[in-house]
């Protein structure tokens, strides 16, 4: 309702998640992605090969419950990657959305959502 009233911008650049494979992180993980996911940022959670089954089989249960509730499959990618892969996605990431026209009104883009 803000967000139609002109009250608050969401930019809807893909926003990154990295994945890590302990509880407490994973648990910040969901909630982000919850959170951009409600909003209708789009997503894409980063995990490493080597720990991919459990975040993989999150992100598959995820993925059905989205369909379920008829969410754009768009808006959910997870990327299973060593980590150089992921560096050159994210720097991939953080060009484009820099050359977007709106980035300079938003200042620099910051397509991650680090865990604390």
């Amino acid at each position: 309702e803000a967000e139609a009233a002109g009250e608050i911008v969401i930019p809807r650049r893909p926003v990154l998640v990295p994945c890590v494979s302990n509880f407490s992180h994973f648990l910040d993980l969901c909630r982000k992605t919850l959170r951009c996911l409600e909003l209708g940022i789009p997503v894409v959670v980063l995990s490493r090969s080597h720990t991919a089954q459990y975040p993989f089989r999150w992100a598959q249960l995820l993925a059905d419950e989205l369909a379920a509730e008829r969410v754009d499959p768009t808006l959910f990618t997870f990327v299973s990657a060593s980590l150089p892969n992921q560096q050159r996605l994210i720097r991939a990431a953080t060009r484009a959305a820099a050359s977007e026209p709106a980035a300079a009104a938003e200042g620099t883009p910051t397509p991650f959502l680090f865990t604390d």
